[in-house]
């Protein structure tokens, strides 16, 4: 059986389980994992906000145009019209209906892009 770390808000390990079986609903965009820890909804509750790791060859595949969290940090921004360097994106912030990319420029400032077709042209 797989062990699966579960980490705080603040990257501190707050304890390992031992994973059963997990299954991906695309319907609700959630995952759904069953340990051999935590057998009732009462056991889990105190891991709300706590989040596990996944491996990158254990991720389930995504559909076209969404892409892994951690796939797109340190990639270079570039302003579409002319190439000109924005930064790098360094975090994606979720929050409503579309992410914000955080773009952190060469004086360290960071810029808030929201993550739609109307400002971000392209992914590679």
């Amino acid at each position: 059986m797989e062990k699966m770390s579960v980490y705080s808000a603040e990257g501190q390990i707050i304890t390992t389980l031992t994973l059963l079986s997990s299954r991906y609903s695309d319907h609700k965009k959630l995952l759904v994992i069953q340990t051999e820890e935590l057998r009732r909804i009462e056991d889990a509750e105190p891991l709300s906000g706590a989040f596990i790791e996944i491996l990158p060859e254990e991720r389930y595949p995504l559909g076209e145009g969404e892409y892994w969290i951690e796939d797109l940090k340190g990639l270079s921004a570039v302003r579409h019209e002319d190439g000109a360097p924005l930064g790098k994106l360094v975090d994606v912030a979720t929050a409503g209906e579309n992410d914000i990319y955080v773009i952190r420029d060469d004086s360290g400032n960071d810029h808030y892009i929201p993550a739609v077709k109307q400002f971000v042209a392209e992914v590679n």
